[in-house]
């Protein structure tokens, strides 16, 4: 899926945002960014914007909702029969 990364602060900042633990995109020395990133979900994931100092500066949790529970499959036989 696509998403749009938008941040803004008062004074330039090196900053990465991170999925989870794993770094998807850099900025160096800037102040404000809109950008649309390609990402993947398959559970609830955790969305970071580090700073060089390693502080965060935003968190966001994206929850994924199923229509159908992956731990479940429908059957497509029954168990028993009548005849």
């Amino acid at each position: 899926m696509t998403v749009k990364v938008n941040w803004q602060l008062p004074h330039p900042v090196d900053a990465c945002l991170y999925q989870e633990e794993m770094k998807m995109r850099c900025w160096h020395d800037k102040q404000n960014i809109t950008e649309k990133l390609d990402i993947s979900l398959q559970k609830n994931m955790t969305f970071r914007l580090i700073d060089s100092k390693q502080a965060v500066l935003a968190q966001q949790v994206i929850k994924v909702n199923a229509a159908m529970s992956s731990q479940y499959r429908r059957r497509l036989k029954t168990d028993w029969s009548i005849f």
